[in-house]
């Protein structure tokens, strides 16, 4: 799944992180991109909310959750559900 966000206008955001929360009831993602760059997946919450990026599963809610420093540009995230298994891991 990709989600593209577009900078567009002269307005100078205040926003410093991004935070999404796609909801995914089957499985987590196998690995979460920025650009390309893959981010820290966490395995526990407290970890995750610790860290500046990264994504974590919540189990509870049943959705990824991703948190990056906003780039301020144009930029897209891959969340992947490709299949997987604890071998192939």
């Amino acid at each position: 799944t990709y989600v593209h966000f577009t900078n567009e206008g002269d307005y100078d955001t205040a926003v410093e992180s991004m935070y999404l929360d796609m909801i995914h009831r089957e499985k987590s993602p196998f690995y979460v991109q920025l650009d390309g760059k893959e981010l820290p997946h966490f395995l526990h919450r407290r970890k995750f909310e610790e860290a500046e990026s990264g994504w974590y599963y919540s189990q509870r809610l049943k959705s990824v959750q991703v948190k990056y420093p906003n780039p301020k540009k144009d930029h897209e995230i891959m969340v992947s559900f490709e299949q997987f298994d604890l071998i192939g891991m």
